[in-house]
């Protein structure tokens, strides 16, 4: 998998501008149909100028996902990605994410006239943690945890 993208915002009539490009190389493999990991890096960078001060940022940020699949209802999805500026280290971090996700179809039928059709709604509660750790951070609390809950109707 590769990607490039770019993001240019231009404010006129003062001169204020904030650019940014994105790219990433990552490999994925399915595993039967059940299994799907990936291994991804992506490197960004960004800058902003306004009048006639400008300042530059990047950043690498290697990761690792995976979704598994045991069968039809049930779904756990895992991520973890790690956030090195380049120069300045206070903000570099890792975050991870665990989610156990379930599908229920919600059945029905649409009358057409003439004709009634089945049909099927997917609704799907997803459950999980969030974790955010600034290991170079000075303040107090350096690691967050969050409980994560989604719910997606089609």
């Amino acid at each position: 998998m590769t990607g490039y993208t770019a993001r240019d915002l231009l404010f006129r009539p003062t001169i204020s501008e904030y650019f940014t490009t994105s790219s990433y190389v990552g490999v994925q493999h399915k595993f039967r149909n059940k299994l799907t990991a990936a291994i991804l890096a992506e490197s960004l960078r960004s800058w902003e100028v306004r009048g006639i001060n400008f300042v530059t940022a990047q950043a690498f940020l290697p990761g690792a996902r995976f979704d598994f699949k045991p069968n039809a209802r049930w779904s756990f999805q895992g991520s973890f990605l790690l956030s090195r500026g380049e120069g300045f280290h206070s903000y570099d971090n890792a975050q991870s994410e665990f989610l156990v996700s379930y599908v229920r179809p919600i059945r029905g039928s649409v009358k057409d006239g003439t004709l009634e059709t089945p049909v099927s709604y997917p609704i799907r509660f997803s459950l999980g943690l969030q974790q955010q750790t600034f290991y170079n951070f000075a303040g107090s609390t350096r690691t967050t945890l969050l409980p994560v809950v989604h719910f997606t109707l089609f």
